[in-house]
């Protein structure tokens, strides 16, 4: 394979070699050929399409515009990578398609859904999370409701996953994800977790901090009236 001719290319390997991908792992989760993936890393493809790179964004856990800029280079302009430099892409999930029991793993091809592109200004007023921490997922359940009702969606950031202050957190619970209230219990030693739904069918109980999984806490709703 020749070496990359492209800063696109540059930054793929870079993020590549980050998570442990080799082209043919890339390929199989971005849902594209080898041959494309290959074409893009050698320089073949100078202008891949923008659709090809969200793909491979997807995969990789950034953004397109992520994809373009350098380290320590001045953003493209919004007309270079289709978007308003202004914004952050956060990456919507699918729970069904999220290997495994946590959501810290960078989103693959199957479980990415689409990018909302929302201000920064706006995200920068809840979070000093980089937008790649940031996940948007569909409620599971009815454990929350009504503060949260199944199908709402939600922004969760997967930097914070102490609860302490208390929230609401993303946690999996032995068959999925959920959301739930959790309180650390005071003065208890070990740690524990109070673990609180709304819905008052469902019980508080507590348990051992180190035996929850818990996911990132959640920042935001969207609320349509």
């Amino acid at each position: 394979m020749k070496a990359p001719t492209s800063e696109v290319a540059r930054q793929i390997e870079r993020r590549m070699r980050a998570l442990n991908l080799n082209p043919f792992s890339l390929a199989k989760q971005a849902g594209m050929s080898r041959t494309a993936v290959y074409d893009i890393l050698s320089g073949k493809s100078r202008h891949p399409r923008h659709d090809t790179l969200e793909k491979i964004c997807g995969v990789l856990g950034c953004s397109l515009g992520q994809l373009m800029v350098a380290d320590g280079a001045t953003p493209p302009s919004r007309a270079a990578v289709g978007g308003d430099v202004r914004t952050a892409a956060v990456l919507e999930v699918d729970l069904r398609h999220v290997d495994g029991v946590a959501l810290q793993v960078p989103a693959n091809g199957a479980s990415v859904l689409q990018e909302w592109h929302l201000p920064k200004d706006l995200l920068r007023l809840r979070t000093t999370a980089d937008a790649q921490a940031l996940r948007i997922i569909a409620v599971q359940g009815d454990s929350m409701a009504p503060d949260f009702r199944p199908g709402e969606r939600v922004m969760v950031d997967l930097a914070d996953r102490i609860p302490s202050p208390p929230g609401v957190f993303v946690v999996w619970d032995g068959f999925g994800f959920v959301l739930k209230r959790l309180e650390m219990v005071p003065y208890s030693a070990p740690a524990r977790v109070r673990i609180v739904s709304s819905n008052r069918a469902y019980e508080t109980h507590e348990l051992p901090a180190e035996s929850l999984s818990v996911n990132g806490r959640v920042i935001g709703k969207w609320h349509w009236v």
